[in-house]
């Protein structure tokens, strides 16, 4: 790799990482990380979110199993109320996958987290330059065909995430992007 590519491989992660910020710093709700700075650090920058104690979704699946219906629904409506949040404020998540929910051990908070392929309103995306970003079987068909994501996108990609919650892995999974 030459140092012209590193360069530019550093600002797409450099922009990146303000867009997660961005979008984060728009949205105020509970079951929302917080994001408390962006700081540069000898020519590098940091995000300083939130501690939350406690592990992804994916991690508490891997480790435990499916969880109750019960459990499933207490997740869905804090995410649900966490997009709300996001959509109120022109905030597309776009990456809504058990990898990106964390659940805090001692009160069960759920919290969204991984705003970097977030889509605000009036901003342009990676996406908008040609190239899918996200996790294929959590996405939207529409996004996985080109078309206009919306708040929809994301409620499908909870239903997704929902029902991997309760059979410990995703209808959808394959392992490649063929059929």
């Amino acid at each position: 790799m030459d140092d012209q590519q590193s360069a530019q491989e550093t600002q797409v992660q450099y922009d990146r990482m303000l867009r997660e910020a961005r979008a984060v710093a728009l949205i105020k709700h509970p079951n929302v990380i917080v994001m408390h700075d962006i700081v540069e650090q000898d020519g590098r920058p940091w995000i300083v979110m939130e501690l939350v104690e406690g592990r992804s979704l994916s991690g508490r699946l891997s480790a435990q199993g499916p969880v109750a219906p019960q459990e499933a629904a207490r997740i869905g409506l804090a995410l649900l109320g966490a997009l709300r949040a996001a959509h109120a404020r022109g905030v597309l998540h776009r990456d809504i996958k058990p990898p990106n929910v964390l659940v805090e051990e001692a009160t069960g908070r759920v919290v969204l987290t991984d705003f970097g392929i977030a889509q605000v309103s009036g901003v342009t995306t990676i996406t908008e330059t040609g190239a899918f970003v996200g996790s294929p079987e959590y996405t939207a068909p529409e996004r996985m065909s080109g078309g206009r994501a919306g708040p929809e996108s994301d409620l499908w990609s909870l239903g997704v995430l929902l029902c991997t919650a309760l059979n410990g892995e995703s209808p959808f999974h394959r392992d490649s992007l063929g059929v």
